[in-house]
């Protein structure tokens, strides 16, 4: 594959021409609303821009530190955790919203012993409340977690609310070097481009 700066380009222009970028009036998960949407669970259904979703995740987690587990969120991150897993040979755990109702009753499935450190791994942040709740969860059973790889940061707040517990959120793209790359790039106008960056600007 080629160089991981090539690949970081390419795949925005992907994403946008296979209609995982949208604008328009979305309400977000959050409850807040927003002039666009990244849907990132749809690169499961097209083989070459997972390979390249993939390639992404994997190159920061090799740079960013040392780790002995990755951990998916339930829902959206569980299917990539489990591919960095295995081609990168290290267990996968991961955190549910909510606890089991039955059998064991766990927030966590998957093995960690007291001291490991654990990779968390999001797609999206907006306030980053999904990776807080795993931070806390994957720590009342013992781990260590200080790093968190997303794959886009809306910039609403995810980065530094996660600072304040210790942990180094790490985004492979800021949806402002999103939009930057597809207004040069000719993709979006820049009434949409002026839209998206003055909600940014109000949101931060």
């Amino acid at each position: 594959m080629a160089s991981a700066r090539i690949v970081w380009e390419e795949l925005i222009y992907d994403l946008y021409k296979h209609g995982f970028i949208l604008f328009g009036e979305y309400t977000l998960s959050s409850g807040l609303k927003s002039p666009y949407y990244i849907d990132l669970r749809l690169a499961f259904s097209v083989p070459h821009i997972l390979r390249k979703v993939t390639f992404l995740y994997r190159h920061e987690a090799y740079r960013c530190c040392r780790f002995d587990s990755v951990a998916g969120i339930e829902m959206g991150s569980i299917p990539i955790a489990g591919i960095l897993a295995y081609t990168m040979d290290v267990p996968m755990v991961y955190v549910r919203k909510s606890a089991k109702e039955y059998a064991t009753k766990k927030y966590v499935e998957g093995i960690v012993n007291k001291g490991d450190r654990v990779l968390v791994l999001e797609d999206v942040s907006t306030t980053g409340s999904s990776i807080i709740h795993a931070v806390e969860k994957l720590r009342e059973v013992g781990a260590i977690v200080d790093k968190a790889i997303v794959f886009i940061d809306r910039e609403q707040g995810a980065v530094d609310t996660l600072k304040e517990m210790g942990v180094d959120l790490i985004p492979i793209y800021r949806v402002t070097e999103i939009m930057d790359l597809l207004h040069d790039g000719g993709y979006i106008d820049k009434e949409k481009y002026n839209t998206v960056m003055e909600y940014i600007s109000r949101q931060r």
